[in-house]
């Protein structure tokens, strides 16, 4: 936690920025980021999570949060019921040093298939962020 809040890298859902300001109004967007020594996946369950993956890199968008987004993002992952825990990770925005991160993974993260339309829009918004050709096109492996 800094005077401009808490860094949250979000990768799934939460790059979707009309979501982003219905559930965390007034949270401040810093750009594209990396997550370096990670991966993509969906799980059973049908939503994203990232694993561990030591040559592989995960893209999202670095966001900064008050106390109250990072509540509102606990509700909406469900962490008080265990589907999701926070965890701090060190993400590379596209300028300056890393920062370490809020970042949700999920508890159970054995692979599966996306829900139905959930993928789609982290797809076209992966191509809007600027994400890279080759990272866009693992998120669409998973269609």
């Amino acid at each position: 936690m800094t005077d401009e809040g808490t860094a949250y890298f979000a990768y799934g859902a939460n790059i979707l920025l009309d979501g982003m300001a219905e559930r965390c109004p007034g949270a401040r967007l810093v750009g594209p980021a990396r997550l370096g020594g990670h991966r993509f996946r969906i799980t059973r369950h049908g939503v994203a999570t990232v694993v561990e993956a030591p040559d592989a890199a995960v893209w999202g968008l670095l966001w900064m949060l008050t106390d109250e987004h990072l509540q509102a993002l606990d509700r909406f992952e469900g962490v008080a019921h265990g589907f999701y825990r926070r965890a701090l990770r060190p993400v590379a925005p596209g300028s300056g040093p890393p920062v370490d991160a809020v970042i949700y993974v999920a508890a159970d993260a054995e692979p599966g298939r996306p829900r139905s339309g959930y993928l789609e829009p982290i797809v076209a918004a992966a191509g809007v962020h600027g994400f890279p050709v080759p990272y866009r096109d693992e998120l669409r492996a998973w269609l």
